[in-house]
């Protein structure tokens, strides 16, 4: 009859060595992008004529973040339609300003061209 624990174990292998993956890329803010998305449709579905008079209000219930839009601006660059603004984001990582820009691509929809944390 064998008693568990008490069979001879194997030496432990001393050569070989772990370690992390270095990644060349910088980690991807999932809530940033998903309130960039949500800023995105709400700076090119407003009407620009309100959005002069009084701060655009967004919110983005998948994160729980939300703020104001300032200072949109519509603008015209190499016969594409473009609009820039400013962002105040409320998030679970504190309160942050934002500068944005987005255009009209070649298929129609808007892109986000530059959205940065001032």
């Amino acid at each position: 009859m064998s008693v568990m624990g008490s069979a001879k174990q194997p030496p432990v292998d001393t050569d070989v060595r772990t370690g992390a993956v270095v990644s060349s890329s910088p980690a991807v803010d999932s809530a940033a992008s998903s309130d960039m998305f949500t800023i995105r449709n709400a700076v090119t579905s407003t009407d620009l004529e309100q959005a002069a008079v009084q701060p655009l209000a967004w919110a983005n219930a998948e994160t729980g973040s939300r703020g104001i839009i300032e200072k949109i601006q519509q603008y015209e660059e190499q016969n594409r339609l473009c609009r820039k603004f400013e962002v105040l984001r409320e998030s679970y990582k504190g309160v942050a300003m934002f500068d944005g820009d987005a255009c009209v691509a070649n298929n129609g929809e808007w892109m986000v061209r530059r959205f940065e944390q001032r």
